[in-house]
């Protein structure tokens, strides 16, 4: 473990055997990859949220309910 993780930060930061170039360009690669996951996760939270307000048999079935 400690050997891979050497190596990813030598690729990252550009250590020897590595670009300076190509470090910057995975950090943008893996910014742009957990900006997605955040908008997809945000994204499926919100639908998720509206469809149980829309769709609630139990607010049908017991409309007192909602007052609480």
């Amino acid at each position: 473990m400690p050997n891979a993780l050497s190596r990813i930060a030598r690729v990252l930061l550009g250590g020897k055997g590595g670009k300076k170039g190509n470090g910057i360009m995975i950090l943008f690669a893996l910014f742009i990859i957990a900006v997605a996951i955040l908008g997809g996760w945000l994204t499926a939270s919100a639908i998720m949220k509206k469809a149980d307000r829309e769709y609630d048999g139990l607010a049908k079935l017991c409309p007192e309910s909602q007052n609480g």
